[in-house]
């Protein structure tokens, strides 16, 4: 009997042995993630340490922070203030901080030693829509009150005012929905934040820090309705410790006169436009539901690309018993970025932000391998280029291709044909929100915001 005893305790000592060694090394993990990336060990991220949603009987998605967001330790509201783009773009009175922020963006927002980026106010306008929020960090200045106060000058000679000459630091966010195939009652919109940019001189100090906390929190303040939920891109150095929503990576190819094979009489492009709302509204819903996540601003929003080309959209259309059917729709986007290479004659970056073929019970049936939708893609990429008045003679610049969505149907016959020159790990990640699933399959992926 004392030997059946001392056997079950010895069992049941085995089973706290491995609890308390299991439980050691979660919390060697947890230190180490602290120290290895102690920004974003504070933040409301689905982290790469977190065991609820990998166990998780449900995987819906979910919101980490419901209450109002706090002053957090890397705020810095002295130094760093937040607009609304509108309003931004209105202070010219006094001072014409686009051009400011223009100026910091195409010196420092892409590595210009391989790259230049031309900024305009236009094309922020543009790409945030009229909806997005600005943050900018500016130096102090301390000068002399203008009212000679004995209380006032006794106890604070000077003051120290905001000094707008010159932008050492800015992050743009904007609105976009975010489709959960699975999920549709999670559909809900959040913001992308985009165009962080740091001043080389600040650089050492982190400033994107306080960028990223110091904007969520003037944002979340000012727009009392808004979930607080974010998404951001990453490239090359992707985030450590925290699960992306999706990776992928980035091609660039050097674009060379090639033959283009045409399409069929029945097939016809259409390059959408504002003639064609009803067709578009058919294609937005289609990719809505067709991607397990799809990043899409509001219907009403994107009304707005058919005319300002925000992304130049081309759909291939055949006719079959009189009737017309989508077959693909391929998204372009001029991207003001110029490659610094003398052996190309047009080195603007252009990118097929995204692509789909349409799907459906008995559709396409004519094109099993996919062939025409590949030989669609060239077709519109050909008369992109013409109409953006490239040359036909010599290498007409760099093609930039993600690997989400459709386009991974396309580069594997691509590539048959053009040398790959560039390949960039990259990752969308989300804040405040956690997708269970993540990370998806980047097939499974769209982003159009």
């Amino acid at each position: 009997m004392k030997k059946e005893n001392t056997l079950k305790y010895m069992n049941y000592s085995w089973v706290i042995y491995i609890f308390y060694w299991l439980l050691t090394i979660y919390i060697i993990a947890l230190l180490y993630a602290k120290i290895d990336s102690p920004f974003w060990f504070h933040q409301p991220i689905y982290h790469s340490y977190e065991i609820y949603p990998k166990l998780a009987w449900s995987k819906k998605p979910y919101w980490k922070r419901k209450r109002s967001v706090k002053l957090g330790i890397f705020c810095n509201i002295e130094c760093i203030e937040t607009w609304e783009l509108s309003d931004f773009q209105q202070m010219h009175s006094t001072h014409d901080h686009t051009s400011k922020l223009c100026s910091l963006l195409q010196g420092y927002y892409v590595d210009n030693e391989y790259t230049l980026f031309y900024c305009t106010k236009d094309y922020l306008t543009k790409v945030m829509g009229g909806r997005g929020f600005v943050s900018c960090y500016r130096e102090n200045t301390l000068v002399k009150p203008s009212t000679q106060s004995s209380t006032v000058q006794s106890l604070k000679p000077y003051l120290s005012v905001p000094n707008y000459d010159r932008f050492y630091g800015c992050i743009m966010s904007r609105p976009t929905m975010v489709y959960f195939h699975y999920y549709p009652e999670y559909n809900c919109e959040i913001h992308f934040w985009d165009f962080l940019c740091v001043h080389d001189m600040y650089k050492d100090r982190l400033l994107s820090r306080n960028l990223i906390q110091t904007h969520i929190y003037n944002h979340c303040n000012r727009e009392k309705s808004f979930s607080g939920g974010y998404c951001f891109l990453k490239y090359n150095e992707l985030c450590k410790g925290i699960v992306p929503l999706v990776q992928f990576d980035t091609y660039h190819f050097i674009l060379k006169r090639v033959k283009f094979h045409k399409l069929p009489v029945h097939y016809r492009i259409y390059t959408l436009n504002q003639n064609h709302v009803d067709l578009w509204r058919s294609i937005y819903w289609q990719i809505t539901s067709t991607f397990e996540v799809a990043f899409m601003p509001s219907f009403e929003s994107t009304i707005e690309w058919l005319s300002n080309e925000r992304y130049v959209i081309y759909a291939t259309v055949y006719k079959e018993n009189a009737v017309e059917h989508v077959h693909g729709v391929y998204f372009f986007e001029k991207t003001q970025k110029t490659w610094l290479n003398d052996s190309i004659a047009q080195p603007d970056v252009i990118r097929l932000a995204g692509c789909m073929k349409f799907v459906g019970n008995n559709l396409h049936l004519h094109d099993p391998n996919e062939i025409l939708f590949f030989r669609g893609f060239l077709n519109c990429l050909q008369e992109f280029l013409l109409q953006n008045g490239e040359k036909q003679t010599k290498p007409q610049g760099i093609l930039e291709i993600p690997s989400i969505g459709h386009n991974k149907k396309l580069l594997p016959k691509w590539r048959e044909k053009y040398e790959l020159n560039s390949k960039i790990p990259c990752a969308y990640y989300l804040y405040n929100l956690v997708y269970p699933s993540s990370p998806v399959q980047d097939d499974q992926f769209l982003f159009l915001a």
